[in-house]
């Protein structure tokens, strides 16, 4: 199984995650799938900051119904990683990352292929913490598919009506494009009782942006919503 070397790396995403207990990087290089990779929990008993770079490194989940990665008590930054093929079932929080306790979740320089949300827990990326900083700088999101509310971010639905959410949301120089929800399409984070995230969008793109909601759907529900230098075609929702 290696020595998580570079010379002899694991062979797999989980090996990595059961050695690595302090602050530090994990390499990835090639293709991932199978439940040696998809459907990990990484966790943490104190709060560490870990890089996990790709290098050529595409993660596929092969439409499995679960959570590609649930956090919890670690900071992650994702960079330069290709994610695939990810899907979620009526239990799910998030088919791509389930945020469960954690400071920050960046995502640098990486791409978000074929999302499906089948009625799960909402969203691509789900924000179960009520104080997390979520950052997405330079990144690609394309054909994101969700049957519930919450296409592509969501925060809990619990932790929305605390009055001292502090949720943040920064968006940069990414594009997003043919995204369908039912409801809320991009950003679902209700602002009840004063909550929800306060979310930033710079520089980004949006194409192809359809609600599925007979009645209503909306393109973000938050907290406070600022946008500057950003472009949006082809969206057609109700309210």
């Amino acid at each position: 199984n290696g020595d998580g070397s570079s010379e002899n790396p694991f062979k797999s995403i989980k090996k990595a995650f059961s050695v690595m207990k302090g602050n530090g990087t994990i390499v990835l290089n090639g293709i991932f799938k199978g439940s040696d990779n998809i459907g990990l929990t990484y966790s943490s008993s104190k709060m560490i900051d870990v890089d996990i770079i790709g290098n050529d490194a595409v993660i596929d989940a092969e439409m499995t119904r679960t959570s590609m990665f649930t956090i919890n008590k670690v900071n992650v930054r994702f960079i330069n990683l290709t994610f695939n093929n990810s899907a979620a079932s009526s239990s799910t929080y998030g088919s791509l990352i389930n945020v469960v306790d954690a400071d920050s979740l960046d995502i640098i320089n990486s791409t978000f292929t074929n999302i499906y949300e089948q009625n799960g827990k909402s969203a691509a990326i789900y924000l179960k913490d009520w104080d997390v900083s979520l950052n997405i700088t330079n990144s690609h999101f394309d054909n994101v598919v969700s049957h519930h509310s919450g296409g592509v971010i969501a925060t809990d639905g619990v932790n929305q009506g605390l009055s001292n959410a502090k949720n943040k949301i920064y968006i940069d120089n990414s594009t997003f494009s043919n995204i369908k929800a039912y409801s809320d399409l991009f950003v679902d984070s209700s602002n009840a009782f004063g909550a929800g995230a306060d979310v930033t969008i710079t520089n980004t793109v949006f194409t192809n942006i359809i609600g599925t909601q007979d009645t209503y759907s909306t393109f973000i529900e938050a907290k406070s919503l600022n946008m500057s230098n950003c472009v949006i075609s082809n969206m057609d929702f109700n309210t």
